[in-house]
């Protein structure tokens, strides 16, 4: 009888051990998406929940349209103004040069003039383009500010805190405009916004055209509530939040008006 030769035997015991592994180490080393498949949860419920972010709707979506004297350095330094979406339009980014257009680094390009007097066609636009887009995403609000507002970072906090969940127009009135919201249904263009199903009813809704008789972004915004017929609590804040063109207190007096044309 013939010997076998011991490199053979350690080869066959080494080939033993390599397939012993595989046996007890493969489900392991299987993807969990395959794992997810085969296994039932006892529950009955999904074995992989949704990510939080598609459950519940949360924070503030804020946007911005800039112009072409706007300054960047002075929204970078705006803790609320930095967080917002920067509007731009096709004729200013047609008429300032290429180092101008990239410096503005906008986010929304909307087809309108320029100017002040051409603002409520790019805010109506802007809400379009959000509307087809689903540009709100997850946001639980939307706000338009202007660029030259300063606002106070705690009035974020107060909107989440105090207005989750419900249908809200809400805005500041400066004390000489005060009759805005009392005669006329609007809050002015610094700062106003609305809460995401209000903002879907908007998108629902056959918005009016910008006219002759409604030339203001802000006052054809609160129009345009009205025409569609959107049921909604109208909410005055504290004019001591949010600060349009100057902020003035013991020792301090700041103005930063944006000169637009």
């Amino acid at each position: 009888m013939s010997r076998v030769p011991w490199r053979l035997l350690l080869l066959a015991a080494l080939a033993a051990a390599v397939v012993l592994t595989y046996v007890i180490c493969a489900p392991a080393m299987l993807p969990r998406d395959d794992l997810d498949k085969d296994s039932s949860p006892k529950d009955g419920l999904s074995a992989k929940p949704p990510p939080a972010a598609h459950t519940k709707p949360s924070g503030i979506a804020y946007f911005l349209p800039i112009a072409e004297f706007t300054d960047s350095k002075w929204i970078r330094m705006n803790t609320i103004l930095n967080k917002a979406a920067r509007v731009c339009d096709t004729a200013t980014l047609q008429s300032v040069g290429r180092k101008r257009a990239a410096d503005m680094r906008c986010d929304i390009t909307v087809k309108s003039g320029k100017g002040w007097i051409n603002l409520c066609v790019k805010t109506r636009a802007m809400i379009q383009h959000l509307c087809e887009t689903d540009g709100l995403g997850n946001h639980e609000f939307f706000v338009k500010l202007d660029d030259d507002t300063m606002v106070d970072p705690s009035l974020e906090e107060y909107i989440m805190r105090e207005m989750s969940g419900r249908d809200v127009y809400f805005g500041y009135t400066p004390g000489h405009i005060e009759q805005h919201l009392r005669y006329r249904n609007w809050f002015p263009g610094p700062f106003y916004g609305v809460s995401a199903n209000v903002f879907k009813q908007m998108c629902a809704c056959n918005m009016p055209p910008c006219t002759e008789k409604l030339p203001w972004e802000d006052q054809w915004f609160g129009y345009m509530l009205g025409e569609c017929n959107i049921t909604r609590e109208d909410i005055l804040f504290d004019k001591g939040s949010i600060f349009h063109r100057e902020y003035t207190a013991p020792r301090v007096s700041v103005k930063f008006h944006q000169y637009t044309d």
